[in-house]
């Protein structure tokens, strides 16, 4: 075997054995959603909900909130996994961005890391998300949006 041979044998073995290591990885995968533009105006409440619906217990979410220009308003991350059947949400007040008031279109992006989520399809399956704005001083749902919806949100 000559060494041009023996060089391509050599990098052969090294990639099988890369394709390996990196399908036998029990690295989390983080699924990211992204919403288009939710209005909220003054005395109202953005709240996020997401709910493991499936049988992982590593589901932890976090949660961004982000302005017109793309600015961090806030974000969130429980301090425990959802276990199967749980939910936690998560809260901005319009109130409580200093800028002067009136209505906002705000985008949110929801980052999902779960060790047993191996795909898009799988994370739609396993986590429930929806977002609501919320009446302040009614505490009523004025709207409803379900994530995962093919119409209304990307993937990414």
């Amino acid at each position: 075997m000559n060494i041009c041979q023996r060089l391509k044998t050599l990098i052969m073995a090294s990639s099988v054995l890369a394709i390996f290591m990196a399908a036998s990885s029990v690295e989390a995968i983080i699924t990211n959603y992204k919403t288009p533009a939710i209005g909220v105006a003054d005395g109202q409440t953005m709240r996020v909900n997401v709910a493991n619906v499936g049988t992982s217990d590593g589901t932890l979410p976090y949660i961004e909130f982000l302005g017109p220009d793309g600015n961090l308003l806030a974000s969130f991350r429980p301090t425990e996994s959802l276990t199967p059947g749980k939910a936690v949400s998560f809260d901005l007040a319009r109130d409580s961005i200093a800028d002067g008031g009136g209505r906002l279109e705000l985008n949110v992006n929801i980052f999902i890391s779960d060790p047993e989520i191996r795909s898009l399809r799988v994370a739609l399956d396993s986590v429930r998300l929806t977002v609501e704005i919320l009446d302040d001083a009614t505490g009523k749902v004025t709207t409803f949006v379900a994530i995962g919806d093919p119409g209304l949100f990307s993937a990414k």
